[in-house]
């Protein structure tokens, strides 16, 4: 379907450090492609590992992260662009400490998450300004009345990381990202996969980004090569990580594979090798938070790789994902005002466009 075209201290480990280990038991019992996507999926979220310095306010993250920045492009570490030059910054105007601010607001968690409870139980560790500010505290050395609720808390070993495996994305793709990618390169490429992406927030809370099997345009996919298709995810995590409302609230991943056969959705995808790093990026490289997926009207073949693969899931992501035989069921849990267009209830559209596509044709 696709044609192929010719500091000197690294703060944290990369973000394969963050992949929850899985037994080799179940490992023999999923196809290895398949549990490499599951494993790419659970690492979505990336984890609070031992040691990670958490803050209360995007400000100090933002200010934590630029100083690890710094000292990783002055040390030249793994010979990545610490300065993300492909990353199109102009094009949204912004700068990297707006690109800073994403993924530290990806880092969030709250104060009673298992992993960030056990964690504040060590010894936390300081930036030098941090040492030097004394209003800035320990999060462990900060109290709260018991029945006060939990704080957003903001892990920056973990921001770090997730930005170390943008450089390192960018660093294997770089032939591909020059020049720098541009909006009305990607635009048509976009809406032929099917995606959407509900311009405003829609009343359950994280902004719906639904893939609509429908309106997939297969003759121009057929024409689009390698290079094409890793532009466009490109642009796209970059234009979801700097949304307001996608960073703010998250999003909730929504493909409705509208009754087509699996021979036609096989027919669909990307080869395993570039599928492998359209995953790697949207998953474990970008600053949305999916906070459920759906999938809607699945072929027989395909539900049952999707079982598969939950094998391998965290148990988190296992909770977050749903399928359904028709959108009945998923209106039961959202009601169909949340639904972006071309992709409701009906399969009709309303007036809704995509907020996406929007903000790249002002």
């Amino acid at each position: 379907m696709f044609k192929k075209k010719g500091s000197k201290k690294a703060v944290t480990s990369p973000d394969d450090s963050e992949k929850e280990l899985k037994s080799t038991e179940k490992q023999k019992k999923v196809p290895g492609q398949v549990s490499k996507l599951g494993e790419a999926l659970s690492s979505s979220d990336g984890q609070v590992l031992p040691g990670d310095r958490l803050v209360v306010t995007v400000t100090e993250g933002v200010e934590a992260v630029l100083e690890d920045i710094k000292a990783n492009e002055a040390s030249k570490k793994d010979d990545l662009d610490w300065t993300y030059q492909l990353s199109p910054l102009s094009l949204f105007d912004k700068n990297l400490e707006d690109l800073v601010r994403a993924y530290v607001k990806w880092s969030s968690c709250l104060e009673d998450d298992e992993s960030v409870k056990a964690n504040v139980e060590r010894k936390r560790r300081f930036t030098s300004k941090q040492r030097r500010n004394s209003s800035k505290q320990v999060v462990s050395d900060v109290k709260q009345e018991d029945k006060a609720p939990p704080r957003t808390l903001y892990n920056i070993d973990r921001a770090v990381r997730r930005m170390h495996t943008l450089a390192s994305w960018a660093h294997e793709n770089k032939e591909a990202l020059e020049p720098q990618v541009r909006s009305e390169e990607v635009k048509a490429l976009y809406q032929a996969w099917g995606n959407v992406i509900s311009p405003k927030r829609s009343p359950c809370g994280p902004v719906f980004w639904g893939i609509n099997m429908k309106t997939v345009d297969t003759e121009l996919l057929h024409k689009a090569d390698a290079r094409e298709t890793l532009r466009m995810f490109w642009w796209m995590v970059h234009a979801m990580a700097f949304d307001d409302e996608i960073q703010n609230n998250g999003v909730i991943f929504v493909e409705d594979f509208a009754h087509k056969s699996t021979a036609w959705a096989l027919r669909m995808l990307p080869p395993w090798s570039l599928l492998d790093k359209v995953v790697k990026l949207t998953q474990s490289a970008s600053a949305v938070k999916i906070k459920e997926i759906h999938l809607v009207h699945l072929p027989m073949m395909i539900s049952m790789v999707t079982s598969l693969m939950r094998r391998v899931l965290s148990k988190k992501m296992q909770k977050r994902i749903s399928k359904h035989s028709n959108f009945e069921s998923l209106t039961e849990i959202h009601g169909a005002e949340c639904f972006p267009y071309n992709l409701n209830q009906e399969g009709t559209p309303n007036d809704e466009i995509d907020r996406i596509i929007l903000d790249a044709s002002s």
